[in-house]
């Protein structure tokens, strides 16, 4: 009887273990279901975060580039009028170059018009 008594009393040891061993399980998922939830919401709010930065970003990229593209446009517009004005100068400095000659050889041929000038050849 002894022997029973014994084997029941092991019996209910090795439950009430089985049950301490099974609270603190449960309480070991209780807790790290705790910090797995805590670590989610971490993870949830620094990809908001990550996210607004992005966003900044790309808007901060797209103002660049737009501020690149109207600055190439104002840019080509200045080559444009450089290469224009550069035109005009040397039309003008061609009919400059033009009147000149033109005044050369006018006043070539009135030298030789020229009656009371001596011919040199003719002495």
């Amino acid at each position: 009887m002894e022997e029973a008594h014994q084997r029941m009393l092991k019996q209910q040891l090795e439950s009430e273990i089985s049950s301490l061993n099974t609270v603190e399980n449960a309480q070991l998922n209780i807790a790290r279901l705790g910090r797995s939830v805590y670590y989610r919401q971490r993870l949830n709010a620094n990809m908001a975060t990550q996210t607004r930065v992005i966003d900044n970003a790309r808007e901060l990229e797209k103002q660049r580039r737009d501020e690149l593209i109207e600055a190439t446009k104002i840019e080509k517009i200045y080559q444009r009028l450089k290469e224009k004005q550069l035109e005009s100068y040397l039309q003008e400095l061609e009919l400059l170059q033009q009147k000149e000659t033109d005044e050369i050889a006018a006043n070539v041929g009135r030298r030789n018009d020229n009656p009371l000038k001596k011919n040199p050849r003719q002495d």
